[in-house]
């Protein structure tokens, strides 16, 4: 009785420790202020963080970009065409 008792709280142990990694991988930025990058498809540079915002400028895949900060699904960027915000998934 006593082993499958100890068996049950290390397999919660265990359960609780991967849901707390996942938990931590979820909520952790993959982009951070104050990185380089590159864009990887051609997109544009918007004045603000969302899709309707005014083109600034447009970046060309490969385009080298500085990240400044995370906003959702957007980085607010600087280049040398000026900073704006791109879509977090056209570049880093």
């Amino acid at each position: 009785m006593k082993q499958k008792e100890l068996r049950r709280k290390r397999e919660t142990g265990e359960k609780m420790k991967l849901q707390l990694f996942f938990i931590i991988l979820l909520t952790t930025d993959f982009a951070q202020a104050g990185e380089n990058g590159a864009t990887i498809k051609s997109d544009n540079l918007r004045a603000a963080p969302f899709s309707d915002a005014t083109t600034l400028a447009t970046l060309s895949a490969g385009t080298r970009v500085e990240i400044l900060k995370k906003d959702g699904g957007w980085l607010q960027i600087k280049t040398l065409k000026g900073s704006g915000w791109m879509r977090m998934l056209t570049g880093v």
